[in-house]
């Protein structure tokens, strides 16, 4: 007889959505292992647009998780919420900001006519939404800009090393989902070039 649960538990440990977000997170951490040369931010190459896309699917992909952070009772999925907050607290977008390009991306998973591409309707949004309390506008061309030069690690995010700690925060999401997986090659060759960085956007703990 197969093992029964209760209703808000999780088995084995997450269930059937597991298997896309490790899919989506390992094809993300590959494209984020791939050098990028510099340019100009308003023109994307066609790797950068796949790239964003890939982190699009990504974030849709951990909308099927079976249970938001607040209500996992008894922690089972602790682990793999602290690594989703780690990777997010990489990214160049605070949480507003990105819950604004999600909310964005339900509406437009395609281009719209008249745009080149997906970042290049990005970049042309913009809307006002609340940050700490404070009423702002947050424009798209800012956050696509952001992404480029955190991508490149240049400007702003020059040493910073959490482009870095993006990417072992996505591996470790991979091995935790499915265990037998085998890291990217592209990965792979990025830690034969850096040693860990310090993971000072880890949340502390609960």
């Amino acid at each position: 007889m197969a093992e029964r649960h209760e209703p808000w538990e999780v088995a084995a440990p997450f269930d059937v959505a597991s298997y896309y977000v490790s899919t989506d997170a390992a094809d993300l951490l590959d494209e984020l292992c791939e050098p990028r040369p510099l340019g100009n931010p308003d023109v994307w190459s066609r790797t950068d647009v796949t790239e964003f896309d890939k982190w699009r699917e990504f974030e849709r992909s951990l909308k099927l998780m079976p249970l938001p952070a607040d209500l996992d009772r008894d922690k089972q999925q602790l682990a793999f919420h602290r690594q989703v907050d780690i990777f997010h607290a990489a990214l160049p977008f605070g949480e507003e900001e990105r819950n604004w390009l999600i909310r964005l991306d339900d509406n437009a998973l395609e281009p719209p006519n008249g745009y080149r591409n997906i970042a290049d309707w990005y970049a042309r949004q913009e809307q006002r939404i609340i940050v700490a309390g404070i009423r702002r506008v947050v424009r798209g061309r800012e956050l696509t800009h952001r992404w480029y030069d955190w991508r490149r690690e240049q400007g702003n995010y020059k040493g910073q090393e959490t482009l870095p700690v993006a990417r072992f925060a996505l591996n470790d999401l991979v091995d935790m989902l499915t265990p037998y997986a085998v890291a990217p090659k592209a990965y792979q060759e990025v830690l034969e070039r850096e040693t860990q960085p310090e993971r000072d956007a880890e949340p502390p703990e609960a």
